[in-house]
C-alpha cells in the first residue's frame, strides 16, 4: 500500500506546508496533495496546480497530486496546459484528481452554474485526454468549442498522467469508470457506505470493458495518530469535529440520506457520530487495525491522510505525520 499526505494549505504557512511535503519525502510518504476551494480562510487553497508546481521544483520523488481540483471551474485548455507544465517540472509526477464540485457559492464567484457542472466536467475530461495524447486537436462541443491547437509543452508521463476522480453519486461514478483511472473517494463517506458505491464503481467499469483488479484504488481519510490513544482521542475529537462542523457539515455535505445523523441537528453531531467508520485515530496499533479494515473491505492500495487541519498546532501535525511514517507505514510494507 502507498500513503500520501495532505499537509498545512491555508491563511499565510505556505512555507510550512512546503516544509511538511518535504519532509513527507523524507519519511517514506509516497505522495502529497493539495485540495481546492473558494472562499475559505482555512482549510483549502484555491490553486492547486500552482501550488504543486513550486512543491514540485523542492521535491524530487513524491507524487503530486490535486484533491481535486474542481474541472467545472476552469476551461479545461488550461487545465491541460498547468498540468502538463506541473508533470514537466517534477519529472513526470502528476497525478490530476479531479471533481465536479457542489457549493453553489464557488459556482456564482465564477459566473457559471451549478446544473451544468456535469456536462462542463464530462466535456472537459475528454478535451484533457485528447491534448495530452494527441498532437493536434480541434473540439466541438457544448462548453468549450476552439479551433485546432496542440499542446506544448507535452507531460513527462506517456501517455499521459493518471486521471482520479471523486464523486458519491451514481454519474460520478460511471464518469471515474469511463473517463479516468481511478474512483478516488473522499473522506466525509462512511466505510458501509462506500463498499456499497465500491460494488457499484465496479460494475461501472466491467461495462466499460474493464478489468476491476487493474485499477489503482485510493482512499483519502482524516487520520491522527499519538503515543496515547486517550491524547490522540482528546487532541481529534476538537479539531476533526470543528473541522467538519465547520465545513462539510454547514456546506450540507452530510445532508444525503445516507450521511445523516438520526436527525440531529448539525451542532449536536458529536465526536463519536463523525469518527464511525470516517477518522482513523488512535495509537500505532489502533491506525494499524482501522487501516487494515479499510483495506481489506475496499481493496486500498493508496491511502492519503489530511494531516494537519485548523485547530492542530504544528508540533501535533509533525508529531503524528512523523509517527505515522515511523510506527504505521512499516506494517503495511
Amino acid at each position: 500500500m502507498q500513503f500520501g499526505i495532505f499537509p498545512i494549505q491555508w491563511d499565510t504557512h505556505w512555507e510550512d506546508c512546503v516544509a511538511e511535503c518535504v519532509l513527507a519525502e523524507e519519511l517514506g510518504y509516497d505522495s502529497v496533495w493539495i485540495a481546492e476551494h473558494h472562499g475559505r480562510q482555512e482549510t483549502y487553497w484555491p490553486c492547486p496546480l500552482t501550488a504543486l508546481a513550486a512543491i514540485g521544483a523542492r521535491t524530487r520523488r513524491v507524487r503530486l497530486g490535486t484533491a481535486v481540483l474542481l474541472l467545472p471551474l476552469y476551461h479545461p485548455v488550461r487545465v491541460a496546459e498547468e498540468g502538463a507544465m506541473v508533470d514537466l517540472i517534477s519529472g513526470g509526477r502528476l497525478i490530476l484528481g479531479l471533481a465536479v464540485g457542489y457549493r453553489e457559492e464557488e459556482f456564482s464567484l465564477m459566473g457559471l452554474s451549478l446544473s451544468e457542472r456535469g456536462s462542463r466536467m464530462a466535456e472537459g475530461v475528454r478535451i484533457i485526454h485528447r491534448l495530452w495524447t494527441e498532437e493536434a486537436v480541434a473540439h466541438e462541443g457544448r462548453h468549450y468549442p476552439f479551433p485546432q491547437t496542440t499542446l506544448y509543452p507535452r507531460p513527462t508521463q506517456r501517455p499521459r498522467p493518471p486521471i482520479w476522480m471523486g464523486g458519491y453519486v451514481p454519474a460520478a461514478l460511471k464518469r471515474a469508470a469511463t473517463q479516468a483511472d481511478a474512483w478516488f473517494p473522499g473522506p466525509v463517506g462512511p466505510l458501509p457506505q462506500l463498499r456499497g458505491l465500491r460494488e457499484t464503481y465496479d460494475k461501472e467499469l466491467r461495462a466499460a470493458g474493464k478489468d476491476p483488479g487493474t485499477v489503482e484504488r485510493p482512499l483519502c481519510r482524516e487520520i491522527y495518530v499519538a503515543r496515547n490513544a486517550a491524547q490522540a482521542r482528546r487532541d481529534a475529537t476538537h479539531f476533526l469535529a470543528e473541522t467538519y462542523r465547520e465545513d462539510y457539515l454547514k456546506w450540507g455535505h452530510l445532508d444525503r440520506p445516507e450521511l445523516t445523523y438520526a436527525g440531529k441537528a448539525r451542532d449536536d453531531v458529536d465526536y463519536e457520530a463523525l469518527a464511525k467508520d470516517r477518522f482513523i485515530v488512535g495509537d500505532p496499533d489502533q491506525v494499524i487495525e482501522a487501516i487494515g479494515r479499510f483495506r481489506d473491505a475496499l481493496g486500498v492500495t493508496h491511502l492519503v491522510g489530511r494531516m494537519h487541519v485548523p485547530g492542530m498546532t504544528r508540533d501535533q501535525a509533525i508529531a503524528s505525520i512523523r509517527l505515522f511514517a515511523e510506527a504505521v507505514i512499516p506494517a503495511f510494507r
